[in-house]
């Protein structure tokens, strides 16, 4: 997750408010965040919010509508125009980028001798304080606007359509995704360990995103229905949605790999369950859904792992080539959002620890060169298309190594793919937070 320190979040929503690009209207506030796209963020009056941005990356509830709100309601300190030109002259996300582990030192050293360091660090601390006491729920949605704030109309429920103002057309809410290996569904929902409590967090913040459709991954469910038990834990995290599932059958190991979709109630959804051919037993394993969603097709893979002493590999290799040639043949009829757990990390950065890991199954060059394969079929890894060469992002831990996660000594293996033509509307793409829990971290994409 793209996590902005406290300093420059202070500096983004100061300067919103000083060059009128907040506005209230109705209990709502208004943040012109993007001029050439004049998309607007909206804040609730109350405790509920909705970050819309298309040009930054807002993420938890340290967006411009939250802070906007705080300093309307008087709760935050104003700065006045010196100082905040003064902070205009710092390049926050420059030394962000440059130094990812030690962001701290570089703000200590940008901040050095400036003539209001003291307001800008005390106004920081009260804006991270302020928003630590708060509980929110996100929701998130694109509106295209007149800057009129008068003609704007409120977000919708999510699931509605958005209102558009009068003339402007029919707005369109953001396509959100999440995928996660959840390693045991049931587990999950209705085990009794600290692992399990670990894994509800993450649920808990999965069902805060409020996705349009959320692909699970190793569910181990059983061939035949799901509990009363399970179904109802499964509802009370998402009781908005519906879900389609398939399990491990034989002649495949009962109890292993299998994957579900979830898909918000009233969308018009198509499922299938795809065989491509793969080597036995692995079109058994229940690794595969594809959602037909009207405008789109939506993938949602397991992808077979080489295995303990690279046992599986050539099998893993054919399975390689077929899913690539599964997914380009959906590609040529429309565009393919897909994603899952790819087992592999398809480049050195993608690892914590690459030298010592060339021939580890999902860091082969045979693994990566499938991966290769499947990105040059006309396909983006959509999170170094919007992040570009970022270290030290992963979405897995090693469960067996108790520091793994501490060092964040991880690889980066669960990926969102799109067709190349629909990259350009890719907003966000990052794993979430899923706390002190090693093994998997969701990961979302949101296409505007």
């Amino acid at each position: 997750m793209k996590k902005m320190p406290p300093v420059e979040k202070t500096y983004e929503a100061y300067s919103a408010l000083a060059d009128g690009r907040v506005e209230m209207h109705e209990g709502y506030a208004f943040v012109d965040s993007s001029e050439g796209a004049k998309t607007y963020e909206v804040a609730w009056k109350g405790d509920t919010y909705s970050s819309t941005d298309n040009a930054t990356y807002w993420q938890g509830y340290a967006g411009y509508p939250v802070i906007a709100v705080l300093v309307l309601q008087g709760r935050l300190p104003g700065l006045d125009e010196e100082c905040l030109a003064e902070m205009a002259n710092i390049p926050w996300k420059r030394l962000n980028d440059a130094h990812k582990r030690d962001y701290a030192r570089a703000v200590d050293e940008a901040l050095a001798g400036k003539a209001h360091e003291r307001e800008i660090r005390a106004a920081a601390e009260v804006l991270h304080q302020a928003l630590g006491e708060l509980d929110l729920t996100l929701k998130r949605g694109t509106y295209k606007h007149a800057r009129d704030a008068a003609d704007v109309q409120p977000a919708t429920e999510v699931g509605e359509a958005p209102r558009a103002a009068e003339g402007e057309g029919k707005a369109r809410l953001t396509r959100k995704f999440i995928s996660w290996n959840i390693d045991s569904l049931n587990a999950a929902l209705t085990g009794t360990s600290p692992r399990s409590e670990l894994s509800r967090a993450v649920l808990a913040t999965i069902a805060a995103e409020e996705a349009d459709v959320i692909a699970l991954q190793e569910t181990k469910l059983p061939v035949k229905d799901m509990s009363k038990k399970q179904v109802e834990a499964l509802a009370a995290y998402f009781p908005d949605y519906d879900c389609v599932w398939v399990s491990s059958h034989e002649p495949a190991r009962k109890g292993y790999a299998g994957t579900m979709a979830l898909f918000k109630k009233g969308m018009s959804v198509e499922a299938a369950f795809p065989s491509i051919g793969a080597p036995e037993p692995m079109d058994d394993e229940g690794r595969m859904i594809t959602l037909d969603l009207g405008d789109l097709y939506f993938n949602l893979v397991y992808t077979p792992n080489a295995g303990d002493g690279l046992r599986r590999l050539a099998e893993r290799e054919e399975w390689d080539a077929r899913y690539a040639d599964y997914l380009a043949e959906l590609d040529a009829t429309k565009p393919v959002v897909s994603c899952g757990d790819y087992n592999v990390a398809h480049e050195e950065i993608d690892l914590a620890n690459p030298a010592s890991n060339h021939f580890s199954a999902g860091f082969t060059d045979e693994e990566r060169a499938g991966f290769s394969n499947l990105l040059g079929r006309g396909f983006t890894d959509t999170f170094r298309h919007l992040h570009g060469n970022v270290e030290g992002a992963y979405s897995w831990w090693a469960q067996r190594v108790r520091t793994s996660k501490i060092n964040n000594s991880g690889w980066r293996i669960d990926y969102f793919l799109v067709s190349d033509r629909i990259a350009d509307r890719v907003i966000r793409s990052e794993m979430l937070d899923s706390g002190a829990r090693q093994d998997h971290a969701p990961i979302v994409l949101e296409l505007a």
